[in-house]
């Protein structure tokens, strides 16, 4: 019923995403996008399933058999498999002004907003209808401020509440929980509170895209659904070479190669991926990072060092053990 178009993703610096290229859900469902992106996201069950903030209670000690324990370890391993699903990254909705009708003899009867709600049971919530009559007699469709409210009221949402947290309606709270590095905390919370196309979703999420960037604290979302949405903001907006130190750094070149496959998704124009047939059928990571580090890098320098940093380490090691 109602149609999003894509309007451009600022972040912190007004930076925006190509309007009208790109389809930004389209690419986040492209399936070798979801392969790369779960990839890189690396499924590390101590990560996964670290304590939070929690009552106390006392541990639960279980006996169990070979057969049991390998039979509860695939469980686990499963629920680690759905915590890491990644939320829906869509395009930025459209603002809703359509006008119904306007009846003049229903003028000034009243000096309220009258909102009429769909509440029909078994319709998906985007296609309930919502409708506004405003004191002057006009009857609109309701806004999505309003449509969120309304879904709110007749069909909550747990977690979901009619007011937002501060953090999200005050900049400077919200720069004070990112300075703490909370940053899995305010995106789980910006999940919960806001649809993945709102506006103020795409504002918090993004904002917490470019601090991350800026401290460079990439392992705090590392093994968390959020790693890959990050990861794909960052390739998104050509800014993945301190993305790719830091997997350099923690021997992650296969994560790094993976990124910069998805480099070449997001942008077929750029310099590594014409010169990707210098490298054979099938380039080796290292090959990959060196030719994009020679072609695209925009911070060459760095990324350089770490790649001779990386192979000096695997040398002494290769050494040592002979």
């Amino acid at each position: 019923m109602f149609e999003t178009l894509y309007s451009g993703l600022p972040d912190s610096k007004g930076d925006t995403l190509p309007t009208s290229t790109r389809d930004v859900e389209r690419l986040f469902l492209n399936a070798e996008v979801q392969n790369i992106l779960y990839r890189v996201t690396k499924l590390d069950l101590d990560k996964v399933f670290h304590v939070r903030k929690q009552h106390l209670s006392n541990p639960v000690f279980k006996l169990m058999t070979e057969a049991e324990l390998k039979k509860n370890q695939e469980l686990a391993l499963e629920l680690a498999k759905e915590k890491l699903q990644m939320p829906p990254i869509m395009n930025q909705r459209k603002t809703i002004s359509k006008i119904l009708a306007h009846d003049p003899d229903l003028a000034s009867i009243d000096m309220v907003k009258y909102v009429f709600t769909d509440i029909s049971f078994g319709v998906k919530e985007r296609d309930r209808f919502v409708v506004v009559r405003e004191p002057d007699g006009e009857l609109r469709y309701a806004g999505w401020e309003e449509r969120d409210r309304m879904m709110q009221i007749y069909f909550p949402k747990e977690g979901r509440k009619q007011i937002p947290p501060r953090m999200f309606e005050r900049p400077e709270l919200l720069e004070e929980v990112l300075t703490r590095q909370n940053y899995e905390f305010v995106l789980d919370v910006a999940c919960v509170q806001y649809e993945p196309d709102n506006p103020e979703y795409h504002r918090v999420v993004y904002r917490a895209y470019a601090h991350i960037e800026q401290t460079k604290s990439y392992d705090q979302l590392r093994s968390s659904r959020h790693f890959g949405c990050l990861t794909f903001y960052l390739t998104m907006h050509k800014k993945i070479d301190n993305l790719l130190v830091d997997m350099i750094q923690r021997n992650y070149l296969a994560d790094a190669a993976d990124t910069i496959r998805l480099y070449h998704i997001f942008h077929p124009e750029c310099k590594s991926r014409a010169e990707l047939h210098t490298l054979g059928t099938e380039p080796q990571a290292l090959e990959l990072v060196k030719l994009f580090a020679k072609t695209d890098s925009q911070k060459q320098g760095s990324l350089e060092l770490a790649l001779q940093s990386y192979e000096d380490l695997h040398e002494a090691t290769a050494q040592a053990a002979q």
